[in-house]
């Protein structure tokens, strides 16, 4: 575990490459024990400055709920006096901070699981920034998965390790 939380902070593009090949990894994760606060931590990163300042989660969503409108906009729920319309949104998009981020992401979370597998929120979380969340939580998730597939993305995590880091690498196992 103390090796791949190392590797998880040297090298968190990395890692997040592995992980976001699951996203149900994403979708247990915020959906588990304290998931009102992860998701208020990740996803409420919009600007007043428009789509461009947005960051994290919140670039995700933004540019998904528009790219995705059709088949998502009426799981959005807003703060305001009444929902907004997506026309308003796409003109206006400092409307996102009007959303209710909890009840939005509870609604795609149960209703719309194609989102933690789009290319915005792969793009979005390709840095692994969100490790930052909980490390702790995803290195356990990679140590339990015992699907091959990920297995031996896991090892070639650890060779990489090993041979970017050799020391360290060695002195951990």
């Amino acid at each position: 575990m103390q090796f791949l939380l190392l590797v998880s902070e040297m090298w968190p593009d990395k890692v997040a490459d592995v992980l976001l090949d699951q996203p149900q990894v994403f979708i247990d994760f915020f959906q588990g024990p304290g998931s009102g606060r992860r998701i208020a931590l990740w996803f409420s990163h919009f600007s007043m400055e428009g789509m461009r300042a947005f960051k994290y989660g919140a670039w995700a969503l933004a540019h998904y709920a528009l790219a995705h409108r059709e088949e998502m906009w009426d799981l959005l729920q807003w703060e305001g006096k009444h929902p907004q319309a997506p026309v308003s949104v796409a003109a206006k998009t400092h409307y996102f901070a009007e959303l209710a981020l909890v009840p939005s992401l509870r609604a795609l979370l149960k209703h719309h699981p194609a989102f933690w597998a789009s290319q915005q929120w792969r793009e979005a979380c390709r840095d692994g920034a969100f490790l930052e969340l909980d490390r702790r939580h995803f290195c356990q998730r990679l140590l339990w998965e015992e699907r091959a597939e990920l297995s031996g993305r896991l090892e070639q995590l650890v060779a990489l390790a090993r041979e970017l880091h050799g020391p360290v690498a060695e002195m951990v196992d």
